[in-house]
């Protein structure tokens, strides 16, 4: 029998986005599937969101501890934009296609994280980018063919109000992510 205390969670905190944004991004991915410019996978409703600090696994002796911590951060409400496709390149290919969030308080609310949760974790030493990830390519014919068709989609400027973040747990599967809520904190 596992012992309970060696138990582990997959976790990171987000802000997740509001239906009027899910269905903004779900009409790209429809576009990009019909233009049949890559092979990969596309981010499920579900998987809209902006990572604001990736945990990892942690053990659940752990998660009291954290929420404890999150609970403490004061941050006001967030207005934000959708901005253009953009794409992550990693070992010399396109990685990942993405929109970005456009935000200027949103990387101020991740380096409370960061500071909130530097006791247990590693600070972030990357520069945060605020983005939601749409796709994950495996792989392209053309990157030209593929940057073009990104770059020239125009998203339409949808302003919104992110109400919260969230501590999530993610559970890799076959099929892909799976996220549960474990905790969720309001902006004020």
């Amino acid at each position: 029998m596992e012992n309970k205390n060696n138990a582990t969670l997959r976790l990171f905190v987000a802000v997740e986005m509001p239906a009027e944004v899910v269905v903004r991004i779900l009409a790209v991915q429809q576009y990009l599937k019909e233009r049949n410019v890559f092979e990969g996978t596309y981010t499920t409703p579900a998987g809209m969101h902006v990572t604001l600090k990736f945990l990892g696994e942690v053990n659940v002796t752990s998660v009291a501890q954290i929420n404890g911590a999150l609970t403490e951060i004061y941050h006001s409400r967030l207005q934000a934009k959708l901005g253009p496709l953009d794409v992550f390149i990693a070992r010399g290919r396109i990685t990942i296609i993405y929109m970005r969030l456009i935000c200027h308080d949103m990387e101020k609310l991740a380096n409370k994280i960061d500071m909130a949760l530097a006791p247990q974790f590693a600070q972030e030493t990357r520069p945060f980018v605020s983005h939601i990830t749409i796709a994950r390519v495996k792989s392209v014919a053309s990157d030209k063919k593929l940057l073009g068709v990104l770059y020239g989609i125009t998203i339409e400027p949808t302003i919104f109000t992110l109400h919260e973040f969230v501590l999530k747990e993610s559970v890799l599967t076959p099929e892909g992510s799976m996220y549960t809520d474990v905790a969720r904190y309001p902006l004020l």
